[in-house]
This record gives structure tokens, sequence and C-alpha cells, in this order.
């Protein structure tokens, strides 16, 4: 039978054959056998060289509109981790100041501010952000897309205490108006943000950011955009209790 035939062929090859001829049998027959587990190994491998390398990220913020070319934000982390030091091992922060998001942009802006907020969504859906930073009429305008946590349910009694008085507001009622807006040119008008400064003329006010707008911290941020400034703590941000560290950081 030719399966005896192969096995005798087999076994005076690595009887009688050169190192030479035993390896091209080998690579011969069973080259794809090889070819998988080499695959194999090198998958589960890179999968541990990942998994050991790769740090998680234990606080993630957005600083929009940073129109200047500076290192500041780079010294702002290291100096908040001179302060709030972490596992340099296996941990790491990220602040990006690479989003631009203007509210009511004319048509040369707007392209890229609608790109920016799909991007943002996206990024807040999959737990990527903890923070918000940006102008005060950009965060209060982010706002009404819920980004933001209620301030009551995730600030500390103290930290309501101590930045009440920094308190901005969103209008709960004006999200209720706009769900029910069929959006067309001659309505467009009646989709208005109130004052976030104002929470009086609201009808239900929603503490939603914090200014920070006297932080010399920021200064050195945005040197060449003086202005006022507001945080937003993402509702879904995945480290709650870095973000507030953050907070007491920045405005302490």
């Amino acid at each position: 039978m030719s399966w005896k035939n192969d096995l005798n062929n087999v076994k005076k090859i690595f009887q009688n054959g050169t190192t030479k001829e035993k390896f091209e049998y080998i690579f011969d027959y069973y080259k794809w056998h090889i070819l998988v587990i080499i695959l194999v190994i090198y998958f589960i491998a890179n999968m541990i060289y990942t998994n050991l390398t790769t740090k998680e990220y234990v606080l993630q913020g957005i600083f929009l509109n940073m129109f200047s070319e500076s290192n500041t934000l780079t010294d702002l982390e290291q100096d908040f981790l001179n302060d709030y030091p972490i596992n340099d091992d296996s941990e790491d922060i990220f602040f990006d100041s690479s989003l631009y998001y203007l509210p009511n942009t004319n048509s040369s802006n707007s392209t890229a501010s609608y790109e920016t907020l799909q991007l943002l969504t996206v990024r807040i859906a999959t737990g990527e952000i903890d923070f918000i930073i940006g102008d005060l009429a950009t965060i209060a305008d982010l706002s009404y897309n819920q980004y933001f946590s209620n301030l009551v349910e995730v600030l500390s009694e103290e930290q309501i205490k101590a930045y009440e008085s920094y308190f901005l507001y969103y209008d709960k009622a004006v999200l209720e108006k706009w769900d029910s807006i069929d959006y067309t040119s001659e309505n467009i008008s009646e989709m208005y943000i109130p004052d976030p400064t104002r929470p009086e003329l609201m009808e239900e006010p929603v503490p939603a950011m914090i200014n920070i707008s006297v932080n010399d911290k920021l200064t050195e941020i945005y040197p060449e955009t003086p202005t006022n400034y507001a945080i937003g703590i993402v509702a879904n941000g995945p480290n709650k209790e870095n973000t507030l560290e953050f907070l007491d950081y920045l405005i302490q």
C-alpha cells in the first residue's frame, strides 16, 4: 500500500538522510502546520506584550479651542501629577488640545465644529473623556447635549459648599422645548441658550458646569484668548475620583 511505502521512505530519510534532507522533508510536509504554530505563538506573545506595556488612562480631558502653540498643557499634566502621583508603570493621564468647537459658527468653521461634535459624542459614549474645558459660551452650548453630570450628584458636600458660587447652569425646560421644535428656517431662532450664570431666570436650572475663569493655570494655557472659562464633568466619564481631584487642583 502507498502509505506503507511513504512510511518506509520517511524511516529511510530520518535513519540515513543528511540533515538538509531531513529539514527539506519536514518543510515540504509540515510547512503549513509550522506556519500556524508560529502565528499562534506570535499573537500570544504580542497580546502578552501589549497587556504588560499598555498603560491605563486614569484621567482624560479635553481642552477645546487652544489656538496657540504651547507646551503648557504638558506642564499642567506634570504639575498635577506632582500633587496627585500615579503608578508610572501602569497608569497615565491624557489631555487633548487638538479639538475646536465654536457654537453659532459661520460657514467657514461650521464643518470643523460639526465634526468635533460628532467626535466628542463618540468618545464620550465609549468612556474616553472625563472632563471638557473651554470658553464659557462653548461649554454652555455643549451642556445642552447633556454631556455633563449634575454637579450636586457628583461633588462631595465640601466641594459643593466651596464651588457652589461658581456653578453654571443649563435649563432642562429648554431641552424639552427643543425636542418639540420642527427645525426649519422659520423657527430656528427659537433655539436660544439662556445665560448660564442666571439660574433664577430658568424654569428648570441644572448645575452642570463650573466657572474656572479666575485661574492662573488657564491663563498660561490660553494666553492669547483671555475670556471666561468653564469645566464640565462628563456624565459617564470612567475616572470620577481623579476628575474631582483635578478640579480641586485647578481651582485651589
